[in-house]
């Protein structure tokens, strides 16, 4: 048995000879009281105050410290100031999670490590202000973060541990903002995970380990039980800090349920060029979609707006059934024509219905249109789509894939799909992907920057070198980018980002504007490849080919001359 545990075992002992109860028994009744740790149990069954019960565990472990000649533990400013080497973590009572650690992480975290106990005062934390009521004061934490989030229009959030705190991020178009007043102690982070990992299980149906803090759990929930919080779904991903701590650092990626009205898709034309599509893109798009069968592939990195884009096709569509399968439903459509389903576990997995089964069943119920909600790997659901594609039905879908231009390339590696059955059926690949927009109250021309990022020739030397290690940019294409792109220099209608204001938060930027790429099979593509005499249909032999298709970089360019986006933002697109 470790020195740890040891120092464990004799304060067990000194809680039984003072109460009559080892520590066990008060673990025991953590549910009852609803507390977080047999400490606090103590103070509420023996009525004994936490400064007295903090004074008994003070003497224990100094006692037991001075037996084994260790230092593991520190009570005082003054010993505090003296550790320079070794982190210092911060609690109020006996870090009993530790004792679940493997001994080799134990082993490594106390080497480097010292646990500062502290007696938790009135302003130290919300958590002791409020008696530690997981629930409540779990809640209340979770809530102030969650209504910030959402006011803000953030998609995620970042819950990180640091030294004597958790660290908070949103991401805010895309952008990683830290949000400096929304710091939490580690008294009452602790609280806020443990509210979050019983939250989790209470809500996932499967099995999600609230005890676990040492390997990765996933979890996904409605936000039902919050007032004023309504139509959002919430995926956490809880992820331990790879040392056996128990600190754990927390992403909340938030999938608000967007209602259309019916006003928005009186004009769906008018809403995608609102959404940055351009107006001789806009055509192609809706076009598509009244298409009587084939496969539509929109693709792209997460949180891209491939969900977005695809309802407004959708919805532009009032003469035809169609029906929706998705996890989970991100925008509700109001036509009467479009009936919506969602993937959900229940609490019996064999009565749990997927996409697969989704897709059979559209076969047999008369829908014209069917969306899928995401392309996944599963040899049954790409052998559904392709099949319900090839027997009359409009089969639209989202992948992750860097370009339209690698569908067939990417359906080959991750589904072993061969290009030549896909062919036949694909109507549009269209990819895209969202950057953030500059804020028009303090955006700069690139003309005052100039001689600060070294002239114009640096400038253009590093974005063609950029775009020459690109798989997709051929080399006639970088040169009649780098082109326009003097042309718009020397115009003067190129920004940049400026320092920030109150109007963006002092990020530079407001909201964000989508940016894609996309082709069209042809009879031309299609002539030239059967003279290759090879099933593979790579990116660049598209890009060669291909008569009627558009890249990144040329509606970046449009952009760019609307004063739109920021040039240094080329990164996002090669």
């Amino acid at each position: 048995m470790s020195v740890f545990n040891n120092i464990y075992q004799e304060l067990d002992q000194t809680i039984r000879k003072n109460f009559g109860k080892d520590l066990k028994f008060y673990r025991s009744k953590m549910k009852e009281y609803n507390a977080p740790n047999e400490w606090q149990v103590i103070c509420e069954v023996e009525g004994y105050g936490p400064g007295e019960l903090f004074n008994l565990i003070k003497k224990s472990i100094q006692e037991s410290q001075a037996k084994y000649n260790v230092k593991y533990f520190i009570f005082s400013q003054e010993e505090l100031n003296d550790i320079t080497d070794k982190d210092v973590k911060n609690y109020s009572f006996f870090p009993t999670l530790f004792l679940s650690y493997p001994e080799e992480y134990l082993d490594r975290l106390l080497a480097g490590t010292v646990i500062y106990l502290e007696p938790t005062t009135k302003e130290s934390s919300v958590s002791a202000q409020q008696n530690i009521d997981i629930e409540d004061v779990g809640q209340k934490l979770f809530t102030n973060i969650l209504t910030r989030a959402i006011r803000k229009n953030t998609s995620d959030i970042h819950i990180i541990p640091k030294k004597n705190k958790y660290a908070l991020f949103f991401r805010i178009d895309g952008i990683f903002v830290e949000q400096k007043d929304l710091s939490i102690l580690k008294e009452d982070a602790e609280v806020l995970i443990t509210y979050l990992l019983r939250k989790s299980a209470e809500k996932v149906k499967g099995s999600f380990n609230p005890d676990n803090r040492l390997t990765v759990q996933d979890a996904k929930m409605t936000i039902d039980f919050i007032q004023n919080i309504k139509d959002l779904d919430i995926r956490l991903a809880f992820v331990p800090n790879g040392l056996g701590e128990g600190d754990l650092e927390i992403v909340i990626r938030l999938l608000y349920k967007k209602s259309a009205s019916r006003t928005e898709f009186l004009n769906v034309e008018e809403t995608l060029l609102k959404l940055g599509y351009l107006p001789e893109d806009v055509p192609i798009l809706l076009n598509a979609v009244k298409k009587r069968s084939g496969l539509i592939v929109v693709s792209g990195i997460t949180n891209s707006g491939k969900s977005t884009l695809i309802t407004h096709m959708l919805a532009s569509v009032t003469d035809k059934k169609i029906g929706t399968i998705e996890d989970p439903i991100e925008f509700w459509i109001p036509n009467e024509n479009i009936s919506q389903h969602q993937i959900f576990v229940p609490k019996d997995e064999d009565l749990q219905i997927d996409f697969v089964d989704y897709v059979r069943a559209f076969k047999r119920s008369d829908y014209d249109i069917i969306f899928v909600g995401e392309w996944r790997r599963h040899n049954s659901l790409t052998e559904a789509i392709l099949e319900q594609a090839y027997a009359g039905q409009l089969i639209m879908t989202t992948l992750h894939i860097p370009t339209s231009f690698h569908i067939f390339e990417g359906l080959r590696t991750a589904f072993g799909v061969d290009p030549t059955y896909v062919y036949p059926v694909l109507l549009l690949s269209f990819n895209q992907t969202l950057i953030p927009t500059l804020c028009p109250h303090c955006k700069v021309p690139l003309s005052q920057k100039m001689e600060q990022i070294g002239g114009q020739s640096k400038l253009l030397g590093e974005i063609r070198n950029a775009m020459a290690t690109s798989v997709t940019m051929l080399q006639d294409t970088v040169a009649s980018y780098i082109t326009n792109l003097e042309s718009l220099i020397q115009e003067d209608v190129v920004y940049t980002k400026g320092n920030g204001c109150e109007h963006c938060g002092n990020t530079g930027y407001v909201g964000r504007t989508t940016i894609y790429d996309y082709f069209l099979p042809s009879a031309d593509l299609e002539a030239e490849w059967s003279q290759k005499n090879t099933n593979a249909l790579p990116p660049s032999f598209i890009l060669r080919y291909s008569p009627v298709k558009k890249l990144k970089v040329h509606v970046f360019l449009k952009k760019l001359a609307q004063g739109i986006v920021d040039i240094f933002d080329y990164r996002y697109i090669v």
